[in-house]
This record gives C-alpha cells, structure tokens and sequence, in this order.
C-alpha cells in the first residue's frame, strides 16, 4: 500500500489545512509549507532542507564517530553549495537581486467583505541567501575540524597506512617463495612504486 502524500498543512481559506503537497512550488518538494504558506522563506527552506536531510539518514548514523559526522556534514555542506551555485547560474541577472523571497496569501475575516491578497516580498533571491548561509557553515564546520585536531588525526592516519602499504610491499617482493633475484626484486620495487603513486589521494574521496 503507497504512504499517503504529505500535505503543507498550513491554514487555508475556511479555516482547513492547505493540501497542496508539502513543500509544493519550493526548493524541499515533499517536505515542509507549500510557496503559498510561507515555504520559500530562508528560515523555512534551510529548516525543510536540514528535515530532508535527516529523513534520508535514517538510522545510519547510529554508532558513527564524533570525526565522521563532522566528515559527513562537511561533504553534505559542499555539495548542497555546489547544487546552490548551479542554480543561482540560472537565475537572470535582474532576479539575483529582486529575486521573490516568499509570497503569504492573507484572507479576509470578515464574512460579508472576504476577500484574497498575495503579498510578496523582494530582495536578495533565496538561493543567493541559502548559499551565503551554508557557505557560514562550511567555515565554522572547518573551524570545528581544526579546533578538534580532526585534520591532523586524519593525516596520521593516512601515513600510518600508507607505511602499512610498504612495509606489505617490501615483505612481498623479498618474500623466500617467490626466489625473485636481486636484480628482478630492484624490477619489482620500481613496478611497485609506480603503481602506489598512482593511486587515489584518500582525502579525495
């Protein structure tokens, strides 16, 4: 049996929650208020984000390191500016500025003279906004990383496994049962070496 749609929510006209989907006409289809109810306000939009975020975890993180959620949210935090920076390229120029920062639907009380106004608001376009918050983010979450030691931790580690690679290398090519020579282990060394160099940078990953 399908999940129900989530709906926004929000009060609507009459006084009924509004069912257009959540996050409906916003950068968090599927989560959160609909365009109409405030959902591409900042505040909201890095709420909804953060909410997806933590739905698609799950229970994943359950037994991570302190280093690795701090891994985590630094990778998560660069891809989310680099998916900002995408979009903020197909904006026209004009809407970068002026661009439509929320649009609330006020509905008249009064009975007798209801009425419906869409009011908007302008500045700087959401994800100009979204994208200087998150790059905040990424600045303290380096901060974090190196207040902790997490940086230097993570080179220790790699040059003690990096010497785990050779020394398993040098204990190969002069293992007895292979009977290589002198000058076929010099062979092999050389051949070793050019194939350690060659391969993928772990901090790149």
């Amino acid at each position: 049996m399908a999940a129900a749609r989530e709906t926004c929510g929000a009060r609507a006209r009459g006084g009924e929650p509004c069912r257009k989907g959540a996050g409906w006409g916003t950068p968090h289809l599927g989560v959160g208020r609909c365009a109409l109810h405030g959902g591409c306000t900042p505040a909201h939009v890095r709420a909804a984000l953060s909410e997806s975020v933590m739905r698609l975890a799950g229970d994943r993180r359950v037994g991570v390191t302190a280093e690795e959620v701090l891994q985590e949210d630094m990778d998560r935090t660069a891809s989310m500016i680099a998916y900002c920076e995408e979009r903020i390229t197909q904006l026209a120029p004009e809407m970068i500025v002026n661009g439509q920062v929320s649009v609330e639907v006020r509905e008249g009380d009064d009975p007798k003279n209801r009425y419906t106004a869409t009011v908007t608001s302008s500045g700087v376009h959401v994800w100009v906004q979204l994208l200087l918050s998150l790059q905040k983010h990424a600045v303290d979450l380096a901060r974090l990383a190196i207040a902790a030691g997490f940086e230097e931790r993570k080179t220790r580690l790699q040059e003690y496994q990096a010497l785990l690679i050779a020394d398993a290398v040098r204990a190969i090519i002069l293992d007895p049962d292979l009977r290589l020579d002198a000058q076929e282990q010099e062979h092999a060394f050389r051949v070793a070496a050019r194939h350690l160099r060659a391969l993928p940078v772990a901090s790149e990953d």
